[in-house]
């Protein structure tokens, strides 16, 4: 997959060429994206500070957290691929910890071996969805200036569309 970068008013009202952006197929409608933007990676690392460092990052997290919304030409065919793998990652996610809970339910008793497997093949099923649907979406990455959008995982043909529409096309634009 590839990346390309457009101006921000193109990506947010949606002015890029009709071609899906994961397929590289004519696309049948543009696709809602928000991704939070701002906000420092490093405030993960407050989660070791215990309560405190927890009460602290939802703090932050509420104060600087700002949402991109930006509008993406997608086929229903990619979309649908991405709506089954999350979905997947979910029942994965809730079957581990139902097999979690059962484990520690029967902790004594000789069921406990297969709650155990249970829970560790949903984990590990999650885990692939998860990964699965982080190259199934289009990455969004705003620059430090706010005038340029990133795309990443994006198709080929979607890449050489945005850039070889003209130039007045693209100056129409953003007036």
């Amino acid at each position: 997959m590839s990346r390309v970068t457009v101006f921000v008013d193109d990506v947010v009202q949606g002015h890029l060429p009709y071609v899906c952006a994961k397929t590289g197929a004519p696309a049948d409608g543009l696709e809602r994206i928000e991704r939070s933007i701002g906000g420092s990676g490093f405030w993960i690392l407050l989660i070791f500070l215990g309560p405190i460092g927890w009460i602290a990052l939802f703090a932050l997290s509420l104060i600087n957290s700002r949402t991109l919304t930006v509008r993406i030409p997608m086929s229903f065919a990619a979309i649908n691929h991405e709506r089954m793998l999350r979905r997947t990652r979910m029942i994965a996610a809730i079957a581990t910890i139902a097999a979690v809970v059962g484990a520690i339910a029967v902790k004594h008793q000789p069921g406990r071996g297969g709650f155990v497997v249970l829970a560790a093949a949903a984990f590990l099923i999650a885990v692939v969805f998860h990964v699965r649907v982080q190259f199934a979406i289009v990455d969004v990455d705003l620059d430090a200036s706010g005038r340029w959008v990133t795309l990443r995982g994006v198709h080929a043909n979607f890449v050489h569309a945005v850039e070889s529409r003209p130039l007045t096309e693209r100056i129409a634009n953003r007036a």
